[in-house]
């Protein structure tokens, strides 16, 4: 299957690695001086830390740079495919929050996203669509 590049790109971008290591994955982690450290995947050292700039973790002991899709395909053994597709499926939520919160204001999770889109549906003037 072949994904377009604003897909992957919106995965590996939009999708806060802090999210899929805490919430998707479920990780067991910690803060340590503002940083989420996590067990790597890869070698199971907790040197770890993640980058909000460039959306990525970093393992310094066995050097290994992940990000969302490669978390997935580490820790479910997932293939490229199923990673991308499964990501792809909460892209939108991240989309939509940008749209809402602005690009670039602040990191934001699935919880997060739903909140406001929940309180604007409800807020607006808009009726409830029938449900067929």
């Amino acid at each position: 299957m072949h994904y377009e590049k604003s897909i992957l790109y919106g995965i590996r971008n939009k999708i806060p690695v802090d999210d899929v290591i805490i919430g998707f994955l479920g990780l067991d982690h910690r803060f340590h001086e503002g940083h989420l450290r996590f067990q790597c995947p890869r070698c199971s050292d907790r040197h770890t830390t993640t980058r909000n700039k460039n959306n990525l973790a970093r393992c310094f002991r066995c050097k290994f740079q992940m990000n969302p899709i490669d978390l997935l395909m580490e820790v479910k053994g997932f293939h490229f495919q199923q990673a991308v597709a499964i990501l792809a499926r909460m892209l939108p939520f991240y989309m939509l929050a940008d749209q809402l919160l602005g690009p670039g204001k602040r990191r934001v999770s699935a919880q997060v996203v739903i909140a406001q889109i929940d309180h604007r549906w409800l807020s607006s003037s808009l009726e409830c669509p029938d449900t067929p």
